[in-house]
């Protein structure tokens, strides 16, 4: 994995597997969950004169930078907003210091690109060790920091080709200078590369697509560059398929009727607070284009989200590794127009009725339908709601709630009656299936 290191490693990495026939039981890939041991290699000259080869943070200070207890570093944003669901820890293994491991930069380092830095480093004697089949290491991730990028005016010393710093996509490494190794801006974006998440954009002020101009989560480029960061964690699209909330994702397949949804935002969802029908994360998908939306609310572990605080905002990313696009934020009353939604000629409307600042949660109500929709008032029917939950779902987990037998006729009349969970099937709990 050492002898090539390509940074923008973006489509070799990916597996596809087709399903053919109409068998339901597909396998997830969640790389965002569980434990990641990050093995942090400072290559660095502490006897430098220029001070040009050196590392300014020490062993100990990377380790408390980036894996201790401290509010928003690598390992805290994580935690944070994952619900502890994916753990950052520091790598095990021969002469690994609390995460860390030591090399004396060579003498050309100045004369070396970052990745040529990595693979030098990856040769080492020290590392090279930790990967041998006989090695006992616990590593999954490599960070490597080194001395600052080389600049116009002569100062510095690695040539960074221009960025802060790198991560791969899909894969292991990132890679980082010395002055923005210690900032959670960059940590938690480039480590977010290695875990398969592109860039999140958004228009400028000319209406202009920017690729890193999105301020609801760290996959932009808007969280504060100092070493406490910013309290967020990432746009609705990037959180849906992270996976973290999948109990809380609701997916609304836009119909004939007006179909309702009632958002709570993170940190309410975080304290176990919500109400009957309620999610965190909605899904609109079609053919050409997927919105993702969630209620920014400015609370709890999203209380320093630098963009559109305590809105409904939408965002359109089509595939788990693709640029997401910031498509709206929406106040109570406004709507969000999308023309010839999935081909059909028809326009998708997005409208926010209410949002409530309630004492227990926080909820937002939203429609989405066709624009010249009228209510449908003829059925009374409401899917079941088990108690102390905010959705029916069966024995296979929350993907197969009472939307997804709605989604295809054959569902509820193949599996209908089976996968019973809380004490009911769909053919009991949906109307859908009734």
């Amino acid at each position: 994995e050492h002898d090539i290191i390509e940074i923008n490693d973006t489509s070799s990495t990916q597996i596809v597997i087709t399903y053919t026939g109409d068998d339901r039981r597909k396998l997830v890939q969640r790389p965002s969950i569980g434990s990641m041991f990050v093995l942090v290699i400072r290559v660095s000259d502490d006897t430098d004169s220029t001070g040009r080869k050196k590392v300014a943070q020490s062993a100990s200070k990377l380790n408390d930078d980036i894996f201790n207890w401290r509010n928003n570093n690598l390992k805290m944003v994580y935690k944070k907003c994952s619900d502890n669901k994916l753990q950052i820890k520091p790598a095990q293994g021969n002469g690994i210091m609390k995460g860390v491991i030591d090399l004396k930069a060579p003498s050309n380092i100045c004369s070396m690109t970052y990745q040529e830095v990595g693979n030098w480093a990856f040769s080492q004697n020290e590392v090279s060790s930790l990967f041998t089949s006989g090695s006992y290491a616990k590593i999954t991730h490599k960070m490597i920091i080194m001395p600052n990028a080389k600049s116009s005016n002569g100062q510095g010393c690695v040539d960074f080709r221009g960025g802060a710093a790198w991560g791969q996509v899909n894969r292991s490494i990132t890679w980082f200078q010395s002055k923005s190794a210690s900032y959670p801006a960059v940590q938690v974006h480039e480590f977010g590369h290695n875990l398969g998440m592109k860039h999140s954009g958004a228009p400028d002020s000319n209406g202009n697509f920017k690729e890193y101009l999105d301020g609801n989560g760290y996959m932009g480029n808007r969280a504060i560059w100092d070493e406490e960061g910013s309290n967020m964690c990432f746009n609705a699209a990037k959180m849906w398929y992270f996976q973290w909330w999948s109990s809380f994702h609701k997916t609304v397949w836009v119909s004939s009727t007006i179909q309702s949804a009632k958002l709570i935002p993170l940190a309410d969802v975080k304290k176990d607070r919500y109400v009957s029908g309620s999610n965190m994360l909605l899904q609109v998908p079609s053919t050409d284009s997927t919105l993702y939306m969630i209620f920014n609310r400015a609370k709890g572990v999203n209380e320093g989200v630098r963009a559109d605080a305590n809105k409904v905002v939408i965002t359109e990313q089509n595939g788990r590794t693709v640029v997401s696009k910031w498509k709206a934020a929406l106040g109570r009353g406004e709507s969000y127009r999308q023309g010839n939604w999935n081909g059909s000629g028809k326009t998708l409307v997005v409208k926010v009725t209410d949002i409530d600042y309630g004492s227990y949660a926080d909820i937002a109500d939203l429609q989405i339908y066709f624009e010249g929709t009228a209510p449908d008032v003829s059925s009374g029917c409401e899917d079941i709601v088990p108690r102390g939950r905010n959705k029916w779902y069966d024995a296979d987990g929350a993907d197969y709630d009472c939307d997804w037998y709605a989604n295809k006729a054959s569902n509820c009349a193949s599996y209908g009656d089976q996968y019973s969970n809380f004490g009911m099937t769909a053919n009991e709990a949906c109307c859908a299936c009734q």
